[in-house]
């Protein structure tokens, strides 16, 4: 009877464990003189996407305002159900204002991601001033 006991608390444990969490991101812009423009895309197009300011110079045919992002601007992405130990890969791209940044190659920002998972933070990420901001790859995986 004891033995039974054991098993049926032991085969309740470990069914009580779940293999998927609650994952999501958060893009704060902690500085920036110079991005208008930002996304951060998923391999999954329609998961973890980002998009934060106006993409247009000039005049914007759907009337926004050009210019740099705000510090302190923020987006977080929906919450996803992942496994655990799955990869999750992120794309960052950002387009420098063409006057304060003519060559558009050097872009003065900083901006931190926040990898959360089951509404904890797991892993904070920084990323300022790159050379060739189109298409930085990086990885999180699902603890």
């Amino acid at each position: 009877m004891k033995k039974l006991l054991v098993f049926v608390f032991a085969v309740v444990l470990l069914g009580s464990c779940s293999k998927e969490r609650n994952v999501h991101f958060e893009y704060v812009f902690v500085s920036n003189a110079d991005v208008n423009w930002f996304s951060c895309d998923s391999d999954d197009y329609y998961r973890y996407n980002a998009l934060m300011g106006n993409r247009y110079f000039g005049i914007d045919p759907f009337g926004g305002i050009p210019g740099p992002i705000p510090e302190g601007s923020s987006f977080q992405t929906t919450t996803e159900r992942e496994d655990k130990g799955e990869n999750i890969s992120l794309m960052l791209t950002a387009e420098c204002d063409s006057v304060s940044s003519p060559d558009r190659l050097q872009c003065d920002f900083e901006i931190a991601i926040g990898f959360f998972v089951d509404g904890n933070l797991q892993e904070n990420r920084s990323f300022t001033n790159y050379h060739n901001v189109n298409r930085i790859r990086f990885d999180f995986t699902v603890p």
